[in-house]
C-alpha cells in the first residue's frame, strides 16, 4: 500500500520527465501518437494537452449527437451507422486505452 503508492508516484515522476523531454524536443509537432504517450498525465504537462484531449472528447460526443440528430430528421433509426460514426470518431479514444491498458500490464506484470 504506502510502498506501492511511493513506487507509483516514482514512476509518475520518471514518466512525466520522459514526456516533458519529448515534448520539448519537438515543441510545434506533437502527433496524435505523441499525445497517447502522454495519457493520465496530461494535467503534469500543460494545459494546451489536457485541452486537445478534452476537445478531442467533446469532438466525438458532437459527432454521436450531431448523426442522432441527422436520423431524427429524416426520421430513421440507423444503429449500424451510429456505430460506424461512434467507431470513425473514436479511434484516438480506442488507441489511447490500449496504451493505458499496456501501461498498467507493463506496470503490474513487467516489474
Amino acid at each position: 500500500p504506502k510502498q506501492d503508492f511511493n513506487a507509483y508516484r516514482k514512476a509518475l515522476r520518471a514518466d512525466v520527465k520522459k514526456v516533458l523531454k519529448m515534448l520539448e524536443s519537438k515543441p510545434h509537432e506533437v502527433t496524435d501518437k505523441d499525445l497517447i504517450q502522454c495519457v493520465g498525465i496530461e494535467t503534469y504537462l500543460s494545459e494546451s494537452l489536457l485541452n486537445r484531449v478534452l476537445k478531442k472528447r467533446e469532438r466525438h460526443i458532437l459527432c454521436i449527437l450531431d448523426e442522432q440528430w441527422r436520423q431524427d430528421q429524416f426520421n430513421i433509426s440507423d444503429a449500424t451507422m451510429l456505430s460506424f460514426v461512434s467507431e470513425r470518431s473514436s479511434k484516438w479514444s480506442v488507441e489511447r486505452a490500449s496504451a493505458i491498458a499496456k501501461g498498467y500490464w507493463e506496470l503490474e506484470y513487467m516489474h
